[in-house]
């Protein structure tokens, strides 16, 4: 028998993907600054939009942090 994931919400734009964006890229509690993939696959197992991966791709590019560690 074939296991598969439960089904994740649907997030509707506004400003609900950016607090995701933040919490899952942002903060300590889930690694603090991690690339684009580690952090699409993260969400990705919570949630979902379609615009998700150039979500991310734009939201990690805007770290001012990210950018000043990995010009």
């Amino acid at each position: 028998m074939q296991r598969s994931n439960p089904p994740v919400p649907y997030v509707p734009q506004g400003d609900l993907r950016r607090t995701i964006l933040h919490i899952y890229h942002d903060t300590a509690a889930n690694g603090a600054h991690f690339g684009r993939n580690k952090t699409l696959h993260k969400i990705k197992q919570r949630y979902f939009w379609p615009s998700m991966y150039k979500d991310i791709n734009n939201y990690i590019k805007s770290c001012i942090l990210c950018a000043q560690f990995n010009p």
